[in-house]
This record gives structure tokens, sequence and C-alpha cells, in this order.
């Protein structure tokens, strides 16, 4: 367990980071699991504990599975709580890490580097940063105004999942939120740049081979042509493909510059004149 090396994927909603997660959960010694959020919502409590003590180690385990969307692992808990007690964790980040380790393993994997994917942590990096001592992180940014087209789709979309993502659907609103989230990303990257990624979705979905094999350069493991195969091994949870029915097919380049058509010019003027400077960072205007 000492061994793994631990990676965040993270990127304002909407914007690639479970086809990211998809791509790099196939090479063999990458490990990244269906989101849940519990190493965050878990910190408070557990982040100062003695977890040399078994009852920390079972009252952390019993948290873990009352997590939201954790029961989407599939995993058993006096299994998990066994797996900890025979790695005896000293420390919070170890205890998080096994719980990442315990889910490679039952999936027959062996992995390297683990990561963990999730759009919320854009709010937390500081605490990350904190709790696992210098992470990895691999950010991945999409032109905001194609962000907004899918925030839109998303309000039209009739699911009756209680995962399903609560956005807005005005463009000057989704406009700060996109803004004010990559700027956390912006400051990691300017704070972090030796342990960060920035992808472009655009680029990913024209020339994904080339961008994952930026990725394995800055893991510093081989690029695998599988992980352009990651419809065809999806493992995303099935309650969550309503709103990600895209990831079960190739990547497409035609999902960029629809905001073009899809936005009146109202929505796009308000759009940019809000988030100007950020789409002028990331080279979108």
């Amino acid at each position: 367990m000492n061994e793994i090396q631990p990676f965040f994927v993270i990127g304002n909603p909407r914007s690639g980071t479970t086809l990211l997660r998809l791509m790099l959960n196939q090479h063999t010694e990458i490990v990244v699991p269906p989101e849940s959020g519990f190493s965050v919502w878990l910190a408070d409590r557990f982040a100062g504990a003695d977890f040399a003590s078994g009852a920390v180690r079972a009252g952390f385990v019993d948290e873990v599975f009352r997590a939201r969307k954790f029961e989407t692992w599939g995993l058993d808990p006096s299994e998990l709580r066994d797996f900890l007690d025979q790695q005896s964790p000293r420390s919070y980040r170890d205890a998080v890490l096994a719980v990442y380790l315990f889910y490679a393993l039952k999936n027959g994997r062996h992995p390297r580097l683990i990561g963990d994917k999730n759009n919320f942590y854009i709010k937390y990096l500081d605490q990350i940063e904190s709790l696992f001592e210098r992470p990895r992180y691999v950010f991945i940014v999409r032109d905001g105004r194609d962000v907004a087209c899918s925030y839109k789709a998303l309000r039209a979309l009739d699911s009756a999942s209680a995962y399903s993502p609560r956005l807005s659907s005005d463009a000057r609103e989704i406009a700060r939120e996109w803004a004010a989230n990559n700027a956390a990303v912006i400051a990691r990257l300017e704070r972090s740049p030796e342990r960060s990624l920035l992808l472009k979705y655009e680029d990913l979905i024209v020339q994904p081979e080339a961008e994952m094999r930026r990725a394995c350069a800055f893991f510093e493991t081989a690029y695998q042509p599988e992980m352009l195969t990651y419809y065809q091994r999806n493992d995303e949870p099935r309650d969550f493909l309503a709103w990600k029915e895209k990831v079960v097919q190739p990547p497409d380049p035609a999902n960029q510059g629809m905001y073009k058509t899809l936005l009146t010019p109202d929505e796009i003027a308000a759009f940019e004149q809000t988030a100007r400077e950020t789409l002028v960072y990331f080279g979108y205007l």
C-alpha cells in the first residue's frame, strides 16, 4: 500500500471527467474507481483519528459504506474491515488508499497508481493537498459555452435517479460557476506545476491517443492502446449512464462548438461577458 501513488481527476461538471476516468482506468498500472466523495466527506471525523485502533478502523469502514454512491463499488463491508486490519493503516491517508486498493484487488487489478475522480473536489483542492501529502492532479477543462449546452440538456433530461445532477440552465449563472471553478484549477496549476497535468476536452476527443500519451508521460508509465477502447469495457455504474450515455461510445469530435447552434446569441454574449477572462486564459476566446 505504501507504494501506491494517489492522484485526483478534477474538472468542472460536464467537462469530460468521466471520459478521462474511463480512459485512465484501462491502463494496467492505473485504477480510477467510480466516483464517491468519501475521502473528503469523512476527513473532518477521521483525519486525526488513531487508526491503530480496531474500533476506529471499523467505524471508518461503516461510514465509508454510508457514503453517497459508494454502493456502486460492489464491495462487502466485512471483507473491507478485514483488509484494513491486515494493512494496518497508520493515517487517514493510508486508510483511504486501502479502500481504493481493496477495490482494485477485488476487480483483479494490481495498480501502481490510484486515482479519485470527482467534480466537487474542485472546491476542496487545499484540503486534498493537505490530506494526501502532495498528490498529483489531472485537470480537464472544456469550453464553458459547450458546458452550458450540457447543463441545459441535463435540465431537460427526465431522470428518476437520486444521483442525477441538479444544474443551472441560466447562461450567466453557469458562466460564473465555470469561471470560479476553473480559477481554482488555475491556482493549483500555478502553485504545483510539477504535480499537475492539464488536458482539454476538445483535444481528448479529437486526438485521444496523443492526450493519453501525454498522461502516461506525466505518470512515467508506458502508453497502452487499450486506453482508447474504454467504451468496450465500460465500468461506469448503470445508474449514472442516463446522463453519461456518450461514454459507451468512442470519442466524438463533433462534441465541440455545439454552443454555436444550441445557445442563443444573447446566451453566448452573457456567457462571454461573464467569463471572458477565463475563456481567454484557456484559449477559447
